[in-house]
């Protein structure tokens, strides 16, 4: 049985050998997750949110507990997912903040008229990648 989840990303290392997909990810939350034997295209970086399905988890000979996991997808419209990360930490402050530096960002875009409304997305999601990386407190 597999479970359905997402999380962001804190580091992803790729450990395949010999043509074999081998990718190790640590989440911003201390999770561990094993992909195995799938492509990461695009591999995930820093800061990016993930879904992923849980195959099973188990501990590690150090008593470290990890999921192998399939079907890691980076996350289109991280802007909701990472919104919905801020308000989960019951941090009324950091939300207010996070929305007033996207209104600024995508102010500051719209008002320059260099870029197509087409954009918007994108714009979004990297603000908050970019508030969730330098201002969130650690």
């Amino acid at each position: 049985m597999t479970n359905k989840k997402t999380g962001q990303v804190k580091a992803c290392y790729d450990n395949s050998e010999d043509g074999i997909p081998n990718f190790c990810i640590d989440l911003i939350d201390g999770t561990r997750l094993y992909s195995r034997g799938e492509m990461l295209n695009p591999k995930p970086e820093k800061g990016d949110t993930i879904s992923y399905n849980v195959i099973n988890t188990k501990e590690s000979k150090n008593g470290n507990p990890y999921s192998n996991v399939s079907s890691v997808k980076v996350v289109d419209g991280e802007a909701t997912e990472a919104t919905t990360s801020v308000s989960s930490k019951g941090n009324m402050s950091n939300r207010q903040e996070l929305l007033m530096f996207v209104t600024g960002i995508t102010g500051r875009w719209g008002q320059s008229g260099q870029y197509p409304i087409s954009d918007m997305d994108n714009i979004v999601a990297n603000a908050v990648k970019s508030f969730n990386n330098h201002l969130l407190p650690k």
